[in-house]
């Protein structure tokens, strides 16, 4: 009987944001799928954690080191396809067709199929398909290369390659090296040649095709994306929720053992051979610094950033409060958590407020309850005078001139909630109260 680990990594919050293309429903259908093969112990599924560290990446030796796929199902795309990694060359095969950085091909069994992102002849990166047109029974290869000296050895470069249908393309570090136009699609190999990532997938080729030299953040997507996506995506994780056609994700960050996890969500663990890991990776995770919160006298909470903020109250986010200020209305313990750019999070350090339901600030005799009040506010007055009521940005709210009863009641049902100064204006003092409604 196979045993199997089913994990879901995820953020410290899930987050739902209307951008992510539901998101939040597809997250919700992983959580069920989670219960349900933890019980029955029927798949493996890791899923992507955005802003972890970037920790280590894989390291193999041009002669026999390699990592390959026990299951490729969504990596055989035949319409389109992306291919990305960031490579650091130790030194470059003898010719371009060596050095296979990524291979999902092979011409052994039943002709020509799959695709190979290689590099090698004094630096020359090349993208190569098994190319078919309408009628083809097998394919033809298709090629896109660079010159010489493109790439350099001894460095971190990102390389990707793409295939749309129409044309096939070249980039390094997020930029279009080469182009080839062909319109078709890919003769795929889901069975014959099984993904190898630093060698050959042909398994019955006596040259192997190694790369020498470390490999980092493996992409196959099941889509061509453009230079823009891939500048913007190429030095951040990706999290595989807010994406679309992400097909393969391995980030080679488990620095021991000798399995790396598919964290694209399609379950596609990679198994090393003869192949170790190092601690050198092409990018590592920043995240943003802290907020800073201040408070005001009027219980007015500040962040240090303008934008991007999300308050919290005891642990859970306030729903709207998304700007640079939040007014406390309840006693409790806040903080403002900062998103940057591309999604990673700070929390300031927590606020404790505990006398925003009210607060005398001259004369202890104006009484008022509940606090905090929501429909009406009963008030208990020292003696008589005028009474106003301003609203936080100093709004007059309400004047009543009480010159008899000392008990009187306010409306408050149609104030929004906030924070309220109360003045009692009489002929021996001036008298104020801070409540808040909610």
């Amino acid at each position: 009987m196979l045993t199997l680990i089913f994990v879901n990594v995820k953020p410290f919050r899930c987050w739902c944001q209307n951008s992510f293309l539901n998101s939040c429903n597809i997250q919700n259908m992983r959580k069920h799928l989670l219960a349900i093969a933890v019980l029955l112990g029927i798949a493996t599924l890791v899923q992507a954690q955005p802003c972890r560290p970037n920790t280590s990446s894989l390291s193999v030796n041009g002669t026999n080191g390699y990592a390959e796929l026990t299951s490729e199902a969504n990596c055989n795309p035949s319409n389109a396809i992306t291919v990305e990694a960031w490579i650091r060359p130790a030194a470059f095969a003898t010719t371009k067709d060596n050095g296979s950085i990524v291979c999902n091909h092979g011409w052994s069994a039943g002709g020509q199929q799959g695709f190979v992102l290689r590099c090698g002849g004094n630096g020359i990166l090349s993208f190569n398909i098994a190319g078919t047109t309408t009628g083809a029974t097998t394919g033809n290869w298709r090629e896109v290369l660079t010159g010489t000296n493109v790439l350099s050895l001894g460095v971190w470069q990102h390389v990707a390659a793409t295939f749309n249908g129409d044309s096939l393309k070249l980039y390094l570090n997020g930029v279009q090296v080469a182009a080839s136009a062909f319109a078709g699609t890919i003769a795929n190999s889901p069975n014959a040649y099984p993904m190898s990532i630093g060698r050959l997938a042909d398994p019955s080729q006596s040259a192997r095709r190694y790369f020498n030299g470390l490999i980092d953040e493996v992409r196959i997507w099941t889509r061509a994306l453009d230079g823009s996506e891939i500048t913007a995506n190429m030095s951040r994780e990706l999290d595989s929720l807010s994406v679309q056609g992400l097909g393969g994700y391995w980030r080679f960050n488990e620095n021991s053992g000798t399995t790396t996890y598919d964290v694209s969500g399609n379950s596609q663990p990679v198994n090393l051979v003869s192949a170790n890991w190092d601690v050198s990776v092409p990018f590592s995770i920043q995240l943003p610094p802290a907020p800073i919160v201040t408070v005001s006298n009027w219980f007015t909470l500040t962040s240090s950033y303008a934008t991007g903020n999300q308050w919290y109250r005891n642990g859970a986010p306030i729903q709207g409060a998304t700007q640079q200020q939040y007014v406390a209305t309840q006693n409790g313990t806040y903080l403002a958590e900062i998103t940057d750019s591309v999604g990673c999070k700070s929390q300031s350090l927590p606020v404790q407020i505990t006398t925003v339901a009210s607060q005398n600030l001259g004369g202890q005799n104006l009484q008022a309850w509940p606090v905090p009040f929501s429909e009406s506010l009963q008030l208990e007055l020292p003696e008589a005078g005028t009474l106003e009521v301003f609203s936080l940005d100093g709004r007059l709210v309400e004047r009543v001139i009480l010159n008899g009863n000392l008990n009187h009641r306010l409306e408050t049902r149609n104030w929004t909630n906030g924070v309220y100064m109360l003045r009692l204006q009489t002929n021996a003092a001036l008298y104020q109260l801070k409540v808040a409604k909610q």
